[in-house]
């Protein structure tokens, strides 16, 4: 399978569009042999994506662009927090300066990006 092809298919497999694969038919690049194959069997209903949504769907939920960064965020706090000395109130501080870092990021208000961090974190996923 050629390296382009394979990138469209791993696209579609993480996250549920089948834009790369339609951009690579149309943009009439060749297709080697197992690109034909793996594209009949697709035809055939033989190749299917797995059930439920794609891994990286939610991610990339066009209605709630920010989610990709409150999970960067939420990193970011747990790696702070996880590295140096335990005090009190280390944790609140890491989350305020995620919160303002990210929410000028993605275009939100702090307060409310903070809120749905907080949100985030208490839930632990």
């Amino acid at each position: 399978m050629s390296e382009a092809f394979w990138i469209a298919v791993s696209y579609w497999r993480q996250v549920g569009k089948r834009d790369g694969i339609t951009e690579h038919l149309r943009s009439g690049r060749a297709l080697d042999a197992a690109d034909r194959e793996w594209l009949a069997l697709y035809i055939e209903g033989k190749i299917r994506k797995p059930r439920g949504q794609a891994p990286l769907a939610q991610l990339l939920d066009e209605n709630h662009p920010e989610q990709l960064a409150v999970e960067a965020a939420a990193f970011e706090v747990s790696e702070a927090t996880r590295a140096g000395e335990k005090r009190r109130g280390t944790r609140a501080t890491a989350i305020e300066a995620a919160a303002a870092k990210w929410a000028a990021l993605v275009g939100m208000d702090t307060q409310k990006f903070e809120d749905r961090l907080r949100v985030f974190l208490a839930r632990g996923t």
